[in-house]
């Protein structure tokens, strides 16, 4: 039996046929091209983002937000409270210079003013003990602070009155009469004359110039106690004078000492008793108040001294105390 093989067989295609066929493979090339492009367009285009992850953005953008905007507020406050207190500060400052430096200056004006007035009327024999308040009335020294230490003692403690030196306080008595010459004075600014009171001591000398009078004062003893201050004054002025000066009614006075504004009994007749009067009084006195510390008026640093002599003016001779 004869063996018959399989053979695949080609039918013959027409020239009409050929062409649609190329026609169809392009159509199909295409289509493949198209779904090619299709899919590395989207594998190359990043996807939308999650819901998630758009809501975590927003939040952090909203915190950022509202710190940025806390931070900006701070900043602001913090400026502005900066600038005030440098503006605090500069206007403390210029009222310093003009307190302890601008009003030494007008200060030393109006005193010049007043020496050059007390000596014109003492020139032309006016008793000025008297003064109109604001006026000079006598003159102040105190060998201590040095030899050109001197200034008008002004009537009367206005603000005004102080301005211009030391004033004398009008209720108390006058100078070498039987009670207590009492003055006040600035310590800063303003000529500033008792500032250097704190460094007084004991039997250290005040004098007081009038027209017709030299007075000589004596700082009572300041730090020394019982019998001791007795024998401390005695080193500067009689025996007698050391005793009635440091027993019976002015046993407690002291010669410097620091009390409140309020006690007015520091420039009573007899400091420290209120009720005394002139008559009372068996010394004359002199009182030196002023205000303590420096820089504050809360308290009062006060002096006293007890008269040791009175002098005569002699044409230009002064006391011994001046001299030295």
């Amino acid at each position: 039996m004869a063996r018959h093989s399989k053979e695949t067989v080609t039918s013959p295609v027409s020239p009409d046929e050929l062409a649609a066929q190329q026609s169809d493979q392009a159509d199909t090339g295409d289509t493949h091209s198209s779904t090619s492009a299709t899919q590395t367009s989207a594998d190359t285009e990043p996807s939308a983002p999650s819901t998630d992850n758009a809501t975590a953005s927003s939040g952090g953008s909203v915190s950022a937000g509202t710190g940025r905007r806390q931070t900006s507020t701070a900043s602001k406050i913090l400026g502005v409270s900066g600038e005030l207190i440098l503006t605090i500060g500069i206007v403390i400052m210029l009222f310093v210079i003009y307190e302890a430096y601008w009003t030494n200056i007008q200060s030393d004006h109006e005193q010049s003013q007043a020496k050059s007035q007390l000596d014109d009327k003492w020139a032309n024999a006016r008793n000025t003990l008297n003064a109109d308040e604001g006026e000079a009335m006598g003159k102040l020294r105190i060998p201590t602070f040095g030899s050109d230490w001197n200034y008008a003692i002004i009537q009367g403690t206005s603000a005004s009155d102080l301005s211009r030196g030391p004033g004398h306080y009008t209720r108390t008595q006058n100078p070498g009469d039987k009670g207590n010459f009492a003055l006040a004075g600035h310590r800063v600014g303003r000529g500033a004359p008792f500032n250097d009171l704190g460094y007084l001591k004991t039997c250290d000398s005040i004098v007081v110039e009038t027209r017709e009078s030299w007075y000589v004062y004596r700082v009572l003893p300041i730090d020394e106690k019982g019998a001791h201050r007795e024998t401390a004054l005695a080193h500067c002025t009689s025996p007698t004078l050391a005793k009635q000066a440091t027993t019976g009614d002015y046993a407690s006075v002291r010669g410097r000492y620091i009390t409140t504004p309020s006690n007015i009994s520091t420039i009573a007749p007899v400091p420290g008793k209120e009720d005394s009067t002139p008559e009372s009084a068996r010394l004359s006195m002199i009182t030196l108040t002023t205000c303590h510390p420096q820089f504050s008026n809360a308290e009062r640093m006060v002096i006293h001294a007890v008269l040791d002599r009175v002098e005569a003016k002699d044409g230009n001779k002064t006391p011994a105390e001046l001299e030295s």
